[in-house]
């Protein structure tokens, strides 16, 4: 592989600590950070699952106070909310934040320590790149699903309702300083969620390494990622307490996330991000798990080596392949890997129609992801992506 020619810059701020418990290491962790009156961000589903009371009781006899409870987060990091979520920071005066949860809550976090930072009102205003750039409050990440990658992820993801339309900013600032990845608070995540989330990494992985501006150093992570994920999503989808698949399902989600974060993704992430902004029964992983293979299959000429060696990493023996016949093979192991977490493959129990496609060909079309694709698109034959996927 020939070295690229232009500048790479390759980055990563967050502290990244893991054991088996590593959720006891907070107090110390918001210690060295300066942290005492602490803000956690959550959801009900990490509630209910006792996540939050195990992520307490590790406070318990610390010199860090709890000043507040945001709860309110939702499938997606939603405007109305990382505001209202801005508000309730500065109305219990907090000093820190602690996100726990998935990926809505790790970027609903990273949205409303933008607005307290840059003295904001309006997340929606704030699209763009480093429009604060500037040290936030103390924040820490403690991911319950393994598959966004947001605890190392300097940027966000989210959903303008009013518009129907999933947006984005980066502020290298706003990631956590320290992510705790513990896979006790994984082991509740049901078979559905933890396939989806998984084939979002793997997702992260395929996109960066065919990215234009894929590079050596991400190479590294990000297929490394597809042979974690290709190893061990189907044991923790089948075996949720086996605490091994957990352990590395984080990991394949936080290396995919470094990588993709220094290449970009592409055309899948692009469709995805339509669907879920126009249908809110859609989930991020289950958007990017059925676009995956088709979008494969649409770029499978323009980067057959690379998806070579995505078929390599995911056990298959390609040493009599070419690239050609390596690129099938690999749209083929997704496919069975998808198969075999059962997850859906077409978006009819959505309820997604032939009227939608061209509104959804139009958002994507507009998503920045599109221009990082291998394969040039086009609006019409966006359309043609998602009709082979309607039924």
């Amino acid at each position: 592989m020939a070295l690229p020619e232009e500048l790479i810059e390759f980055k990563l701020r967050t502290k990244l600590v893991y054991r088996d418990g590593a959720v006891e290491e907070l107090p110390y962790e918001l210690g060295e950070l300066g942290a005492s009156k602490l803000v956690i961000f959550t959801d009900q589903g990490v509630i209910d699952a006792g996540i939050l009371d195990y992520v307490k009781k590790a406070l318990e006899g610390s010199d860090i106070e709890i000043v507040g409870i945001f709860d309110k987060i939702q499938q997606d990091a939603l405007v109305r909310i990382i505001n209202e979520g801005a508000r309730f920071i500065k109305e219990v005066g907090a000093d820190s934040i602690l996100a726990v949860g998935g990926g809505s809550v790790m970027d609903t976090a990273k949205g409303s320590n933008v607005l307290v930072t840059g003295g904001e009102d309006d997340i929606a205003e704030h699209i763009g790149a480093e429009l604060v750039g500037r040290p936030m409050l103390p924040h820490v990440a403690i991911p319950t699903t393994s598959g966004t990658g947001c605890e190392v992820t300097w940027g966000a993801v989210i959903k303008n309702e009013e518009e129907q339309a999933k947006m984005g900013f980066i502020e290298y600032y706003c990631v956590a300083d320290v992510a705790l990845l513990d896979p006790q608070v994984t082991k509740s995540m049901p078979p559905r969620l933890t396939g989806a989330t998984g084939i979002d990494a793997l997702t992260h992985a395929i996109e960066a390494y065919t990215s234009p501006y894929a590079n050596p150093l991400a190479d590294a992570m990000t297929i490394y990622a597809v042979k974690l994920v290709s190893r061990w999503l189907r044991e923790a989808v089948a075996n949720g307490d086996n605490l091994e698949a957990r352990a590395y399902m984080m990991f394949a989600a936080c290396v995919a996330g470094v990588g993709f974060f220094n290449t970009m993704c592409g055309l899948v992430h692009s469709c995805a991000h339509s669907l879920g902004g126009l249908f809110d029964n859609i989930p991020h992983g289950i958007a990017n798990t059925i676009m995956l293979p088709v979008v494969m299959e649409y770029n499978k000429d323009y980067c057959a080596g690379q998806y070579r060696d995505v078929a390599e990493a995911m056990g298959v023996n390609v040493l009599d392949m070419s690239p050609a016949e390596g690129a099938d093979a690999a749209i083929a192991a997704v496919r069975a890997l998808i198969a075999d977490c059962g997850l859906p493959d077409t978006l009819g129990e959505f309820g997604v129609t032939e009227d939608d496609l061209p509104a959804l060909a139009e958002k994507a079309m507009q998503d920045a992801q599109t221009m990082f694709n291998p394969r040039p698109a086009e609006e019409d034959e966006i359309i043609e992506l998602y009709r082979s996927v309607l039924r």
